[in-house]
This record gives structure tokens, sequence and C-alpha cells, in this order.
């Protein structure tokens, strides 16, 4: 699998880009609360209820949790937990939040996807001398 990390010039934190059989963006949710200007607690429950009603409609995937290392203003290390969410759901995800926040997500989307295309792109062939 190949791994690229996007960096934006924002603070926003880093997002993966996945490449396994298939191309794949995925976002994580102290990303798209720094994008929405929510609290992560209220993006992490909103993707709770995001994927318990999907459940309950018959759809069996469940969000990937991780884990994003930082150090606190006391200096200990902590691990905060983080779900990453694949495009299909990040979308589902932001459709209930207002336009202005739905708009920032699919930008960086966006900027996720050229990165990809850029990625995945052949080095043309040079014609030895």
């Amino acid at each position: 699998m190949n791994n690229l990390t996007v960096v934006s010039n924002n603070t926003l934190p880093v997002t993966s880009i996945s490449m396994a059989n298939t191309d794949e963006i995925s976002m994580t949710s102290l990303e798209i609360a720094s994008l929405t200007g929510k609290e992560h607690r209220h993006v992490m429950r909103d993707i709770r209820v995001l994927f318990k009603e999907l459940e309950k409609s018959g759809h069996a995937d469940q969000p990937v949790c991780g884990f994003s290392a930082r150090i606190n203003n006391l200096g200990f290390s902590v691990k905060d937990p983080h779900y990453i969410l694949d495009k299909k759901h990040a979308h589902c995800l932001v459709m209930g939040y207002s336009a202005a926040m739905r708009m920032a997500v699919l930008n960086r989307i966006e900027e996720l996807e050229v990165a990809l295309q850029q990625m995945s792109k052949p080095e043309p062939y040079k014609l030895p001398n």
C-alpha cells in the first residue's frame, strides 16, 4: 500500500490518502472539526449517530478509529481518539451541517483529489540522449 500525506498551507490536521486496491481519500474527525469550526467531541458524536442510523437502515459499515499523539499543557504525551472517514461518509456526515461548513469540507476533498491525481500520474517517458 502506498501512502501520501497531504498537509495544507493552513493548520489543519494531516490527512492521508491511501492507495490499496483503489484510490481512497480519507478525512479524520479532527480535520472535519477544524474545517467546520465545530468542537471535535461534537463531530465524534455526529459520526456515531450517523453510523447508528446507517446500521438501522441495513448498512454494515463501521467507522475506523485512530489515535493522534500530542503533548498536553502539562508536558505529557496523550493519545486523542478520532474517526477516519472515507469520502462517501465524510459527504454524508456534512450534509447535516450548514452550507458554509459543507463547502469547507468539500473544498478540502477537492484539494485531496488533486493531490491524489498528481500522485498517480506516471512520469513522462524521457528519451535517452
